[in-house]
């Protein structure tokens, strides 16, 4: 699929969302199978100025059902491959809420209709606050809860890793990392930024690690974001990937020795180790890592985004001391979707930054060394 035919399909699948009432603050949820349909789909819901809401159909129909009342989702896209587990969830989402029941839009079904829209670009009045997506956690802890992630952090969040690792002319890139993770932002949206080559793993190849590697192989990849665990599986089955030239690590702390087997292993790879949350535009601090070190840094902050280590005074702490990681800037999240008492617990009044200004609290632990780097030291309530 070209650019240009990309372009046309997003085109006309947002036209034919805006007649269904899609635009800013509206949220659209996504249910397609990891696919060129998944990207086109995304793409259309952003041009049409909605918020794309990841719906993946291998969770329980229970909780499928909870994130679509729950978000008052005003459309569903799917597709004949995901349809009968959403319509289950629709009717139960429907009971739950009856006003708030999304209308649904099969990419396949009604593949004539949207071809029928316009293809040039829909006019929308979008401002950069606006939401961009409503990204589900996990739940772990509690009742689901969704970050509202905006035009502003996303962006912000593309533009500092390009400036980190810029992209070539020449880059294939791999999208194989469910869209229900806010790690796939990037992963998408910064590969389609930069003009670069994508391949769109299917769900079934990308669980799999044999398989994941061998197109990554064949296709030539040239950069990678995965989890540490993923690349232990990937360097630890010694397979061969080729031409990669970039590996972001990110999600979950990078043990020193794991790092070691990935330099000695892809010797001309750069790697890049981030951490952050969904709430922060899935990152907000970065660094070129050494196997020189015992522990792994988290490093400094990415472009625009400001870190503070604090007391439970919210008074900054010295370089080699303890505090809760505190995350200022322009990767904020708006909040959590329908929570205001959550979001006013979460995310705070930086008095540090200009007036009116926020911060999230991370819940994490870390420490400044004295060369201005973070070390990251685990949850603050473990």
């Amino acid at each position: 699929l070209s650019y240009g035919e990309l372009n046309l399909r997003a085109n006309r699948l947002a036209h034919h969302l805006r007649g269904l009432r899609v635009g800013p603050e509206t949220v659209v949820g996504l249910c397609l199978a990891r696919s060129l349909d998944m990207i086109v789909g995304l793409l259309g819901i952003l041009k049409a100025g909605g918020a794309y809401l990841p719906l993946d159909p291998d969770y329980p129909r229970e909780r499928l059902a909870f994130m679509l009342a729950d978000a008052r989702t005003r459309v569903l896209l799917t597709h004949a491959a995901t349809h009968d587990v959403m319509h289950a969830a629709v009717m139960d989402a429907r009971a739950a809420a009856p006003a708030s029941a999304p209308t649904l839009v099969h990419l396949d079904a009604d593949a004539r209709a949207i071809a029928s829209a316009p293809a040039r670009p829909p006019e929308v009045a979008l401002d950069p606050q606006h939401p961009a997506y409503v990204i589900y956690t996990s739940g772990s802890t509690g009742t689901p809860k969704a970050v509202v992630g905006t035009h502003y952090c996303v962006g912000n969040r593309i533009l500092a890793q390009t400036r980190i690792s810029p992209f070539s002319r020449n880059d294939v890139c791999c999208q194989k990392t469910s869209i229900g993770f806010v790690d796939s932002v990037f992963e998408i949206l910064g590969s389609l930024c930069a003009g670069a080559s994508l391949v769109v793993v299917p769900d079934a190849d990308g669980r799999d690690t044999g398989q994941l590697a061998a197109i990554i192989e064949a296709a030539q990849v040239t950069r990678l974001i995965t989890v540490p665990s993923l690349a232990n599986a990937l360097v630890t089955e010694q397979h061969h990937l080729g031409r990669l030239s970039s590996w972001t690590i990110s999600g979950e702390p990078l043990r020193s020795d794991l790092l070691r087997q990935l330099t000695e292993a892809f010797q001309d790879c750069l790697f890049l180790n981030l951490y952050g949350s969904s709430e922060v535009a899935a990152d907000a601090t970065w660094c070129v890592p050494s196997c020189d070190e015992e522990r792994v840094p988290i490093g400094r902050p990415l472009s625009n985004c400001r870190i503070y280590v604090l007391d439970a005074g919210l008074q900054p702490v010295p370089a080699g001391v303890a505090g809760e990681l505190y995350i200022a800037g322009a990767g904020l999240a708006r909040g959590y979707l329908g929570r205001p008492g959550l979001t006013a617990e979460r995310f705070v009044a930086d008095p540090f930054g200009p007036a009116g200004s926020r911060m999230y609290r991370s819940g994490d632990l870390a420490r400044w060394r004295a060369d201005g780097v973070l070390d990251f030291l685990g949850r603050a309530d473990a």
